[in-house]
This record gives C-alpha cells, sequence and structure tokens, in this order.
C-alpha cells in the first residue's frame, strides 16, 4: 500500500481518496482517532460535515444511511500514479482541510524547523 499526504495539509475534516479495497480500512482508522479540538473522531467529524451540506441532498441522505465514509477515486498525475496505475498496488491520499486558508503547499524546505517555527507552533 502507498500512502500519500495531500501536498496541501490544512485545518478542518479528514478527507481521503484511494483505491476502494482500502474503504473498509481508512474508515476504521479514521474511527479510532480523535481530534485535538472537538474530541470527536475525524470519521465523524467528516461524517457530520457531509450531512450538514446544503448543495446535495442524496450525498446528505447516504451519509445518514451508511456505516462508512465513501472515498473518492485517485486521479492522476500525482506521486502515487506510477504505484496505482503501473503497478495495481493499493495507494491512499489523505488529508484535513475546509476550516482555514489552505495550507501551505508542500516544498524542499519543509521539516521539522520550518513546521514548529512559522506554520504549526502550537501542534493543533
Amino acid at each position: 500500500m502507498v500512502l500519500h499526504q495531500f501536498r496541501c495539509n490544512a485545518r478542518g475534516y479528514f478527507g481521503a481518496e484511494g483505491s476502494h479495497t482500502l474503504e473498509k480500512f481508512i474508515n476504521d482508522v479514521a474511527a479510532r482517532y480523535s481530534g485535538s479540538e472537538t474530541k470527536l473522531s475525524v470519521w465523524k467529524r467528516a461524517q457530520l460535515r457531509q450531512i450538514g451540506r446544503p448543495d446535495d441532498i442524496s450525498e446528505r441522505q447516504e451519509a445518514r444511511a451508511r456505516s462508512d465514509l465513501r472515498i473518492g477515486a485517485l486521479g492522476s498525475g500525482s506521486d502515487y500514479g506510477s504505484f496505482l496505475q503501473h503497478d495495481g498496488i493499493a495507494a491512499l491520499n489523505l488529508g484535513f482541510g475546509g476550516e482555514d486558508g489552505g495550507g501551505i503547499y508542500h516544498s524542499i524546505y519543509d521539516d521539522f524547523y520550518w513546521f514548529t517555527h512559522f506554520s504549526d507552533t502550537d501542534f493543533v
């Protein structure tokens, strides 16, 4: 399995795209991990966000009815593309977002010092 983090990770709701053979796995993991601010699991917050979206009634109904969240299909043109499309290795693209300005696109300067001094000094 290849795990790939979104290039822009930000504050907010959990999101996942990936091979659908990993859908149950990622739902189980997301249900066990709680966020630091709300104490709800990241899965529950994602579900509540989906239920609360006014733009798509069928998506809201599905979020209420299903026992897990559907993950989106992977696109092409990213780091995981060759693993999935050429070698057939299941892959995931995970991240958080939707509650702030969108985070900062990754670069060669992404290291522990940069994150702790400039990006996320309080680890929130």
